[in-house]
């Protein structure tokens, strides 16, 4: 991805009155001291949680593909799946007790996890050439951009991550390298910026499908998204049973 701005994990805490039936999986060995527990899920209702630590992980109800991309760190969006049913399967994983070596190097935990879920599945992941669209974020009318050049507390200093809660994100004292990030953060969009202006400014970001977001910008903000297409690594993962 390129990574996040803010290197932190989001909790999403959601409490379900449903009783879901789950098919558990036994504890599976990975060394004389280590082990994983996954479980099956049949719904993403109830709890959605993760916490990656450098001794723990725990991933609770969430999708096989979304639990690679975070113990890889990419963007779903750049892994590819052979096989839809595996990447949608919906699990429960807790690993505990950190590292382990293997040939006298250190293996971290990231990689024990992936590694026991590809084996667990039958699956293989190796790099590939894809292609995305990258938005690079541009002023086309400074003046009235310049508009809302407000005096309000910085949006970081509020400790409010600005993700979409609402039906709309305000960004008060943002420059525009925030701005982009926000954009990329609640649209998982390639979106960039390389301007040298550091002025700041106080916008609303409305909760539009990105076509409409893009025209809205331009029209209020002078802000516009210019699309090019760019060639990154990204991962295919197929399965080896057969």
């Amino acid at each position: 991805r390129l990574g996040f701005f803010w290197g932190c994990s989001f909790h999403t805490l959601h409490n379900s009155i449903f009783i879901i039936p789950i098919l558990l999986i036994p504890l599976i060995p990975i060394s004389s001291n280590k082990s994983i527990k996954i479980t099956e899920q049949s719904s993403l209702n109830g709890i959605n949680y993760e916490r990656i630590t450098n001794d723990t992980i725990e991933f609770d109800r969430l999708k096989i593909k979304d639990i690679i991309s975070k113990l890889i760190i990419v963007k779903k969006e750049y892994i590819v799946f052979e096989d839809s049913l595996i990447a949608n399967k919906i699990l429960t994983l807790i690993y505990a007790q950190g590292t382990e070596r293997s040939s006298g190097l250190l293996k971290n935990s990231r990689t024990i996890v992936l590694n026991e879920l590809l084996r667990k599945y039958n699956l293989k992941m190796e790099r590939i050439p894809i292609e995305i669209k990258i938005y690079q974020l541009q002023i086309v009318d400074s003046v009235k951009l310049n508009l809302y050049n407000l005096f309000k507390k910085d949006t970081l200093s509020t400790g409010n991550i600005p993700i979409f809660y609402t039906n709309e994100i305000y960004l008060h004292n943002a420059d525009l390298r925030l701005i982009a990030m926000t954009l990329d953060l609640n649209y998982h969009k390639e979106v960039v910026c390389s301007s040298i202006n550091h002025n700041k400014f106080s916008i609303k970001i409305p909760k539009l499908e990105f076509d409409e977001l893009i025209k809205y910008m331009t029209n209020e903000y002078g802000i516009r998204l210019n699309k090019r297409i760019a060639g990154i690594s990204g991962y295919r993962i197929s399965t080896t049973k057969k």
